[in-house]
């Protein structure tokens, strides 16, 4: 389908056509893909280490299907959707909701400096997550750009290339 942006007719009447299409492919596997070292630390973190886990996303109820659909239902203990939520990363409102949301998993409430926040954008994803006093990595696989902090200097930033480093970064600390 050719769709000329210089007349914004064209893509208008074409929007019917691609938006179901859109939707579709992003509320299911199809439009994502678990990145080869997902979920064998998922399971290590889950099953050797014994830790809670939560997603929390940008995003809305369909993601719950992708989630089960790339096979890593079963090592989420809980998912944070900011349309359910009504606050987003990274507002420190999504991220103190959270680690209430997960103290619920514990003998006592879990402090924010107990917690390690993942992710691959940088303001929402590391400093949000810090801004509140939490851990966190952001998340920088080889030859992958979001585009998210193209140029940015991420001198002082705590990076990880996989999540396969966590192993390596848990038993150090150990």
């Amino acid at each position: 389908m050719a769709m000329k942006f210089s007349h914004g007719s064209e893509v208008e009447n074409s929007l019917p056509k691609i938006v179901p299409s859109l939707l579709r492919k992003f509320s299911s596997s199809g439009g994502y893909v678990a990145f080869g070292d997902a979920v064998s630390t998922l399971r290590y973190l889950k099953e050797d280490r014994k830790l809670k886990i939560a997603i929390l996303s940008n995003t809305d109820s369909r993601i719950h299907q992708v989630i089960d659909a790339l096979g890593i239902k079963r090592y989420v203990d809980w998912t944070g959707l900011s349309a359910e939520m009504k606050t987003e990363k990274p507002n420190a409102e999504m991220f103190t909701r959270a680690i209430a949301r997960m103290s619920r998993f514990e003998d006592q409430p879990l402090e924010l400096s107990e917690c390690l926040h993942i992710g691959d954008e940088l303001e929402n994803d590391y400093h949000g997550p810090k801004r509140v006093g939490m851990r966190a990595l952001l998340l920088r696989r080889p030859g992958y750009d979001n585009n998210v902090d193209r140029g940015v200097e991420l001198t002082n930033i705590d990076t990880i290339a996989t999540l396969a480093e966590l192993q390596r970064l848990f038993e150090t600390e150990s």
